[in-house]
């Protein structure tokens, strides 16, 4: 089978430096060739790359791919984990089924399918975390996100704008078939802790 052509990974072109229309630092980008660096090319360790628009160290294909896997891993954790914490303790499951009061004081233990998979050792730690915050949790949120917003400058912004939809829609795709998944898995059987360490395992393995 042939080999993938190290193309740029935002502009799709064979050329290296300063030069990529679409990537934030516009500097080419590849990172299909694990022995060669992703911003020059250079089958060189150590420093002196001329294009690294953050240091001069040679980055190499392996090392940037498994960045950015532990990136994605670490977002989708950290929004998985916004998600909870923006929930109301009355709006989740432990609370309607009774087993947390609305101060996410714990009522009974679980012990139903259903009622463990609503208090799980993570929702626990949920609850945990929002009655040590408490009106704090909000800010924090807030300022997470104004952050985020900050680091991207409008002249970035509206060049990836179409992507960042494209991709978007992959990615609810994604999600809605993962959540199906999930609906599936507890119907034969299996608890939240189970899943949750199914999709945390699914990103340790290498991409194919």
């Amino acid at each position: 089978m042939p080999s993938k052509p190290n193309l740029c990974i935002y502009c799709r072109s064979g050329s290296y430096g300063p030069s990529c229309p679409y990537s934030p630092h516009k500097v080419h980008v590849h990172g299909n060739d694990p022995k060669r660096c992703i911003y020059c090319g250079s089958y060189s360790v150590g420093n002196g790359c001329p294009y690294n628009p953050h240091s001069k160290m040679h980055v190499h294909g392996i090392e940037y791919n498994q960045m950015v896997n532990d990136s994605v891993k670490d977002s989708i954790i950290v929004g998985y984990l916004m998600n909870k914490l923006e929930v109301p303790l009355i709006k989740t499951p432990a609370y309607k089924l009774g087993l947390i009061d609305e101060s996410g004081n714990k009522i009974k233990n679980p012990k139903t399918p259903e009622e463990l998979a609503a208090l799980s050792l993570l929702d626990q730690y949920i609850i945990d975390i929002k009655q040590t915050l408490g009106s704090k949790l909000d800010m924090i949120n807030s300022s997470m996100y104004l952050n985020v917003e900050q680091t991207i400058s409008l002249e970035d912004y509206s060049v990836i704008y179409e992507k960042e939809l494209a991709v978007g829609k992959k990615i609810k795709l994604l999600i809605n078939e993962l959540k199906q998944i999930t609906a599936e898995s507890y119907q034969v059987g299996l608890n939240t802790a189970t899943i949750e360490k199914l999709i945390l395992q699914s990103f340790e393995e290498p991409v194919a």
